[in-house]
């Protein structure tokens, strides 16, 4: 058994999803003694019984190289092999898919006096997104003619992110900005879809309200909290002021 140590590290915790970048380093320790075959970097997604090799690395040989399993990473990531003088394998994600999410290991072949080893390490990599509403406004039926004791439907339809997925808040502004009344009642989760072709969920929630004469000129809004639990949290939308008579 050879005395080599290897160890597989990430550039940062979380992997954010779209055109963003992120790197896996796979750093070995080799005594005088010892030479390297080639180091191969594995990945086990969620639902993978068992890790499959996705990269291999030669130290000042041939070029890094992708395994047939390891092909979806093609055009969106960097190969960086080790030399003897900097013993660094790199794997730089420059744009972050779903798929990516997965367990990491570093695999090191090498010769010893002893015979040939292998020494492994491995790691997690967990991808996250940020919320998103878009440019839509808040809707709410009916729109027109509202009146004192009515029942008004506000729908908030937004892509809540993951990790952690986020939650709607509600407030409504009576007669100026911010801040404004916390609504807790009257809400109704109505769906938490997955996004098609992807791993973040659409969320539609339905607050239902009963206006009041003091809700003239007032305005709904719905905020989403990933990590920021304040009224303009990780995103809003709002209505106009809306005419109560």
């Amino acid at each position: 058994v050879g005395s080599a140590t290897v160890t597989l590290s990430k550039s940062a915790e979380k992997g954010q999803l779209g055109n963003n970048s992120l790197s896996l380093f796979c750093d070995y320790i080799l005594s005088a003694a010892e030479s390297v075959f080639v180091i191969d970097l594995k990945r086990k997604r969620v639902n993978d019984s068992s890790f499959s090799s996705v990269v291999s690395y030669y130290e000042d040989k041939l070029n890094a190289t992708y395994y047939s399993d390891g092909m979806d990473l093609v055009g969106r990531t960097v190969l960086t092999n080790p030399t003897s003088a900097n013993r660094r394998a790199k794997l730089q994600f420059n744009y972050i898919q779903c798929g990516d999410e997965a367990e990491y290991r570093c695999e090191l072949f090498y010769a010893s006096g002893q015979g040939n080893s292998i020494s492994n390490s491995d790691t997690r990599m967990v991808v996250t997104s940020l919320p998103t509403f878009g440019n839509q406004s808040l809707l709410y039926t009916p729109t027109n003619n509202l009146a004192e004791n009515q029942n008004v439907t506000f729908t908030c339809i937004g892509n809540v992110g993951r990790e952690p997925q986020g939650t709607f808040s509600w407030y409504k502004y009576v007669g100026g900005q911010p801040p404004g009344m916390v609504i807790t009642n009257g809400i109704k989760l109505v769906s938490l879809n997955n996004v098609g072709g992807s791993c973040t969920y659409q969320r539609t929630e339905n607050l239902i309200l009963t206006l009041t004469k003091e809700d003239n000129l007032m305005m709904i809004r719905c905020t989403v909290w990933q990590t920021t639990m304040t009224e303009a949290g990780d995103g809003y939308i709002q209505t106009d002021r809306i005419s109560v008579y």
